[in-house]
């Protein structure tokens, strides 16, 4: 994945950043705890919320190009989505598994 950037985050950002991931591990948390959520239900959300954490985090996990003397004002930044991959697939697998039993 790719981001375009001209600059590196600021400090606003990356606290916006850590206080949805945050908020959306308090949501999670509750929706499990007061049981309003099934399986099937809960793996979506959470891996809604994580896609939303993790595009959000993009142009602070990103790579980008070391650059002697001025820098472009636009940078291609490299993301390792492998991580990502598979976290959707173990959602996939958690809603599939509730989806099948009923639960």
């Amino acid at each position: 994945m790719d981001f375009i950037t001209n600059e590196k985050p600021s400090t606003g950002y990356k606290c916006g950043v850590a206080l949805v991931a945050i908020l959306a591990v308090i949501l999670m948390l509750f929706l499990i705890w007061s049981g309003s959520v099934s399986i099937v239900g809960g793996a979506i959300y959470f891996w809604l919320l994580v896609s939303l954490v993790f595009y959000m985090a993009g142009p602070l996990l990103g790579r980008r190009k070391k650059y002697i003397g001025n820098e472009p004002t636009v940078q291609l930044m490299r993301l390792n989505m492998l991580p990502y991959v598979v976290f959707s697939f173990l959602c996939g697998c958690i809603a599939l598994y509730g989806w099948l039993t009923g639960v």
